[in-house]
């Protein structure tokens, strides 16, 4: 089999896509001019026309690749994009491979592909057939956040069209033409305060073959759910004077993977995806882990604005993963055990989810988290947090990592076996507060990690007790919601079976912390419920 070939460089398209809320393309170019952010001189206004271009088995977009083909004044340009790359740091930014070639004809040029190193996706007697269409109304204007840097602003407004059926567009997009990406989140927060502007992951193609979605088609033009939770920052770590991580560099990284696994996976769980929703959620457990274990180096005041911001996100996300977990883990878990389910009782659960859905995506589409989300990316990749620093602080930042990390580790370690040694380990609730301590212990191992694989092995004893305790929190969650469905049928034999269920998880808590700490915990009688919920996990 003949190997694809690799393009010899890659051009790379660093854009951020915004939908105007509510707002027309007019409205947002006055905000531009009374902003003083535009010259209406220095304003573009043209009609784009573009096709896109596919095999009737969609294999380009199968591939996560699109071909289109733009009509422009002289002629028309064909242009070859990659899958978007979404783990990215901020909401709505996407990198992708961009690769053009005039044309002469409307006809896309198949020599094109080899551009991208993709020639041999198609076979020879392949068929290219337009799959949709774009009608577009684009206002363009570039400005200068700073004197060599360049950033194009672009309003578009129109339709796509596939056969009989259509969609609007009405959207604003931020490319980055020369500069880094501090300049492009300065210039989307300015914007975003000039008028209210939401993140938006859908490019024109994702938009085009949904609506002209074959059998179920669903083409994989964005990028991967759980980008961004493990991958390394570009490049390799900076090093200190000695070859080793820095505290500061690791502390960066960190806080921008965390962000860019949030970004990555807030357009999967705003439609409604639970494994979105549950991405979402490990996404700001680890940020806040993150801000939690640099806290020695990070400026105390602006990292509590910013935590408080992400726990109203934590709350609402948390919410809904509970009635998530209820009715696409445990209640199924039950059935297998026996239990008959009522079709009252999941009827009601998910009339709750959709309740917890509906404030979810309220809250995530209101302009406070696009500003706390912009805010967040400028400042990691601007390093702003270091210029608020006291100069104790800004010290710390330039220690090897090792010696910091051993030494936040070895705190966090011993506070988790203070609070095991004196806890009640019957106690629901108790066990839920050392369930959310492992998880910060666990990230704060992760982060580390990233740099020193020795950790491996206690990082994965302290998965498998998190394990056992992550499934009693489930039950622990489902019987407290459950207990509030008195509307539904079947709750009394759901609760006694998840009591049991609890009973014969506790019983597994021993061996679960033997294997973590290399002790027997302090057991008092088994306790399968408590009179009060448990906190929210946030």
């Amino acid at each position: 089999m003949k190997k694809k070939s690799a393009p010899a460089a890659q051009p790379a398209e660093i854009e951020m896509k915004f939908a105007l809320a509510g707002a027309s393309g007019d409205q947002v170019i006055a905000a531009l001019v009374a902003g003083g952010m535009a010259d209406p001189a220095g304003i573009k206004d043209r009609r784009q026309q573009d096709s896109y271009y596919d095999t009737p088995e969609a294999l380009l977009a199968s591939a996560g690749y699109a071909l289109r083909v733009r009509h422009v004044a002289d002629g028309w340009i064909q242009t070859i994009k990659s899958a978007g790359i979404r783990d990215a740091l901020a909401p709505g930014l996407s990198l992708r491979g961009e690769w053009e070639r005039p044309l002469t004809t409307p006809a896309p040029d198949r020599g094109g592909l080899a551009d991208a190193g993709i020639e041999t996706l198609l076979p020879a007697d392949a068929i290219l057939t337009i799959a949709f269409s774009t009608d577009i109304r684009r206002r363009t204007i570039l400005v200068h956040p700073r004197p060599l840097s360049v950033v194009e602003i672009a309003i578009d407004e129109g339709e796509i069209r596939a056969g009989d059926h259509s969609t609007p567009v009405s959207e604003l997009e931020l490319e980055l033409v020369r500069g880094s990406l501090a300049d492009l989140f300065e210039v989307a927060l300015n914007l975003h305060k000039a008028t209210p502007l939401l993140p938006s992951s859908d490019s024109k193609a994702a938009r085009g073959w949904r609506l002209a979605r074959l059998d179920g088609f669903e083409p994989r033009i964005e990028g991967a759910l759980e980008a961004g939770a493990t991958k390394a920052d570009k490049g390799a770590p900076k090093q200190g004077r000695h070859g080793e991580p820095t505290v500061g560099d690791a502390a960066r990284a960190s806080l921008r993977r965390c962000l860019a696994h949030l970004s990555a996976n807030m357009p999967r769980a705003l439609s409604g995806d639970p494994e979105g929703v549950h991405q979402f959620r490990v996404a700001i457990r680890r940020l806040r882990a993150a801000f939690s274990f640099f806290s020695p180096v990070l400026p105390k005041e602006r990292t509590k604005d910013f935590l408080t911001g992400i726990k109203e996100l934590a709350g609402a996300a948390g919410a809904l993963r509970d009635w998530d977990v209820l009715s696409g883990n445990t209640l199924p878990v039950l059935e297998a055990g026996g239990l008959l389910v009522r079709d009252t009782l999941r009827r009601e659960a998910g009339k709750r989810r959709a309740a917890a859905f509906t404030a979810f995506s309220k809250l995530l589409s209101t302009p406070r988290v696009t500003r706390l989300l912009l805010e967040l990316a400028l400042w990691i990749e601007a390093g702003g947090w270091k210029k608020e620093l006291s100069e104790k602080r800004a010290a710390h930042l330039r220690q090897p990592l090792a010696k910091f990390a051993s030494k936040r580790l070895k705190r966090q370690k011993g506070d988790l076996k203070a609070f095991a040694s004196a806890m009640d380990w019957a106690d629901l609730e108790a066990c839920h507060e050392l369930r959310k301590k492992f998880k910060k212990f666990r990230y704060s191992h992760e982060f580390y990690e990233q740099y020193e694989k020795s950790t491996t092995a206690s990082v994965s004893r302290n998965k498998q007790v998190q394990e056992v305790f992550g499934t009693l929190n489930d039950l622990a969650v489902a019987r407290e919601h459950l207990s509030g469905l008195k509307r539904a049928g079947g709750i009394p034999a759901a609760l006694a079976m998840i009591d049991a269920r609890i009973g014969e998880t506790q019983q597994s808590l021993p061996e679960a912390w033997r294997r973590f700490s290399g002790k027997e915990p302090k057991l008092q009688p088994t306790q399968t419920t408590t009179d009060k919920p448990l906190a929210p996990e946030e």
